[in-house]
């Protein structure tokens, strides 16, 4: 499973976004979870920071958890939004209409 997660938040949220997830990092990711990220950058309303995580496919369910859990001490920082997107690489797009990588 991929999932592209972007999180939002305003300028002024910046000190306890980096609090967090520094408390986050402390506990590595289990290793059924790759991260390649997070990359941010600064537009419209603040900062837009976005992170690619692959979960092995026998560990979905607790991946998700692991992920959410460690996403919902976000809750508390003002202003800030996430949005998780699942996505499919293409071998699986592929696979689903029946076609294969050459």
């Amino acid at each position: 499973m991929i999932y592209i997660v972007t999180a939002t938040y305003p300028m002024t949220s910046i000190g306890d976004v980096v609090e967090v997830f520094i408390d986050n990092m402390k506990t590595p990711l289990p290793d059924f979870i790759e991260m390649d990220g997070p990359y941010s950058r600064w537009g419209g309303d603040g900062i837009i920071a976005t992170t690619i995580y692959k979960v092995s496919d026998d560990k979905v369910k607790e991946g998700t958890a692991e992920l959410v859990t460690r996403d919902a001490r976000f809750a508390d920082v003002e202003g800030y939004k996430l949005e998780y997107r699942t996505v499919l690489d293409i071998a699986d797009s592929l696979a689903i209409v029946g076609a294969k990588m050459p």
